[in-house]
């Protein structure tokens, strides 16, 4: 795309930007939510099957024109195309998932077809790490695609994709001074994802290609738990809600290429969408606190229903010409616009490709990034409850890259984005996992006016021979945000802040090592290592306070927000592959170990207090960390007719 250099390794880091900043696109459509496990750190695995996937191309930085409503970065998506006439199917199991993909040609390879699907066993999983966890969420997707060249001119595409996410439980738990309030806690969410898409690539004459795209997409969202008293009828928190998001395209992409020198690329996006949302809320009681609530601020009760529908139209224009036999330029323009927050964006964008010779280029660019209040984005718990005009980033790119001559490449690039007109955003500033962050007494709502990211990032992959393929990426990255003002939402305490400090999930160092080995025809070996600086985080301290009877206590309160740092995340997988063939296909055997060397890998602490022998309340941290050591082994099957 353009003069934008970009792959799937670049995978450290989306430059200092939220989640929600990466425009995701699977064969042209832009996929909202495409992540399972949504109550896992908002997204822990992709509804994409790998197996299903042709190739991932990720753009940190410096997209062209024809990608906008994002901040910082791109990841297009390519579905698997038949390379061969006839069926292939693959079946297999694993300790993680089950799965079975087949995909074929027609009518004389003219046409060919794919589909996959899977069906998660995390909630197993879980168990197997921790016999005590009782929490199970499961997940399954589906894709289906089908394709027909009509003519010379002509090719037709229709593709399908759902997935959907259920996590249920209910345990036993404790709460309170000392966790000493026995309590059960219980959870019912499920997620949906369902999407059809119907794509038409023509050739319209010997220089003007149009790419013409129709879809409908539905986005859905139940969730439901509380914790309350095992033995009284005392709730604690509790949530129920439900959000619903669909949305209907029509998409066009034009180009025009006359030569290799010059070409022309414009088009445009218009979208229906309709959300509709109802949430309640509840905080009965915070537990940790000591000291009787007699101010009538609890219970804290919110509720909020919403339905809002509207269109968005996007258009582009962008030229890409060779002006020197060195030098090519790109410049290039878009409109967003959204009735339903009355957006009305204009964002130009400039690249330069410097060719120094055969197999070094330089490359730049400069532009302006908008991104809307998207229409489902829930602000039921800001108090002006209403969109908010789209943020603004500016962004600045710098990169020299060198191409081996027997294949692969080493890039370096450094990059500075400021990001402005920010909107309020909610967050939990305590870290670690949380089902239902909206009751928690640790709710904020932060109100940022300007974030700055820069850094630089070191990319190397190449082909050693035969055997052996190595990745190699490197990043470093400061990104700091200044915020006006904080709200705490369901406490009377607030951290202390300083106006500007450190991203939530800035890390200044990040690091990814990926090798395969083949041993021979039938094995390989595979290894990866990603390390990263700890994130910030909020911590706690304690504060004596004085009881009504006028005794002491000890009472847990926030310290500096995001004013200490986690420990630095450490992780080795590693996976055996053996391959065997027989008369009726291929079996395919591995054995995985994910953290091979059983790091603890901090996400956060739990705060508490005990009464030490002596009698005086003092605090304990205990460490909350991901996942132990975690083997892992698995089979599967395929055949071609």
């Amino acid at each position: 795309p353009g003069l934008t250099s970009g792959d799937y390794g670049a995978q450290f880091s989306i430059r200092g930007g939220r989640q929600d900043e990466t425009l995701i696109n699977l064969d042209g459509l832009e996929i909202h939510e495409p992540f399972h496990l949504k109550d896992f750190n908002e997204g822990a695995l992709s509804i994409f099957d790998v197996e299903a996937i042709e190739g991932v191309e990720l753009l940190t930085g410096g997209f062209p024109a024809r990608y906008g409503d994002k901040r910082s970065g791109v990841m297009n998506i390519t579905s698997r195309t038949p390379r061969r006439a006839g069926t292939h199917v693959t079946a297999g199991a694993s300790l993680t998932n089950a799965t079975l993909f087949g995909e074929g040609t027609f009518s004389g390879s003219r046409g060919s077809w794919l589909v996959s699907g899977r069906r998660g066993f995390f909630d197993v999983l879980l168990r197997t790490i921790n016999r005590k966890e009782t929490r199970a969420p499961a997940y399954n997707d589906v894709f289906g695609s089908l394709r027909y060249a009509i003519n010379a001119q002509h090719a037709l595409a229709f593709n399908v994709l759902r997935a959907s996410d259920t996590y249920r439980f209910q345990i036993k738990g404790t709460t309170g001074f000392n966790d000493s309030i026995p309590t059960i806690e219980a959870a019912d969410n499920r997620y949906g994802n369902a999407y059809a898409w119907l794509t038409l690539r023509s050739l319209l004459s010997e220089h003007l290609a149009l790419n013409s795209l129709i879809s409908v997409g539905s986005v859905t969202a139940r969730r439901e738990g509380d914790e309350h008293h095992r033995d009284r009828p005392t709730e604690y928190y509790g949530v129920a809600g439900r959000r619903d998001f669909s949305v209907y395209s029509v998409k066009l992409d034009f180009r025009y290429q006359r030569s290799n020198r010059v070409v022309m690329d414009w088009g445009y996006d218009l979208r229906s969408m309709q959300a509709n949302y109802a949430w309640e809320n509840r905080v009965t009681q915070n537990p940790d606190d000591p000291l009787a609530d007699t101010s009538g601020y609890y219970p804290r009760i919110t509720r909020r229903r919403k339905t809002a529908g509207g269109l968005t139209l996007a258009g582009y224009l962008s030229g890409r010409a060779q002006l020197l036999t060195p030098l090519t330029i790109e410049a290039g323009v878009r409109y967003d616009g959204a009735t339903y927050s009355h957006d009305a964006d204009v964002s130009p964008r400039l690249h330069l490709l410097l060719q120094l010779s055969e197999r070094n280029s330089l490359r730049g660019g400069w532009g302006l990034y908008r991104q809307r209040q998207g229409i489902a984005d829930e602000n039921a718990f800001d108090r002006l409850n209403r969109y908010f005009p789209s943020e603004l980033s500016q962004q600045l790119t710098l990169g020299l890259e060198h191409r081996y001559a027997g294949g692969g490449s080493i890039r370096a690039e450094v990059y500075r984005k400021t990001g402005s007109r920010l909107r309020p955003i909610l967050r939990n500033w305590k870290s670690g996992l949380n089902v239902f962050p909206e009751s928690s007494e640790d709710r904020l709502l932060v109100y940022p006016t300007s974030t700055e990211a820069q850094g630089l990032e070191l990319f190397h992959d190449r082909e050693f021979g035969k055997r052996l393929n190595v990745r190699f990426g490197y990043a470093y990255s400061k990104t700091t945000e200044r915020v006006s003002r904080i709200e705490s939402l369901n406490n009377r305490l607030k951290p202390p802040f300083d106006s500007t400090h450190a991203w939530p999930q800035d890390q200044r160092h990040a690091l990814n090592l990926d090798a395969t080995l083949r041993l021979g025809r039938n094995w390989s070996i595979t290894n990866s290592v990603t390390v990263h600086s700890g994130w910030p985080y909020t911590d706690e301290i304690g504060v004596p306070v004085r009881r009504r009877n006028g005794t002491t206590d000890l009472q847990v309160r926030p310290d500096t927000l995001y004013g200490r740092r986690l420990p630095s995340y450490q992780r080795m997988d590693m996976r055996l592959t053996r391959r065997r063939q027989t008369t009726n296909g291929e079996l395919r055997f591995f054995a995985e170990v994910i953290n091979l060397t059983n790091r603890a890998n901090v996400l956060g602490y739990d705060v508490f207090r005990i009464n030490s022998p002596s009698g005086a309340a003092q605090l304990v941290r205990d460490p909350e960390t991901w996942f132990s050591i975690l083997p892992s082994i698995g089979v599967s099957w395929s055949r071609r007719w």
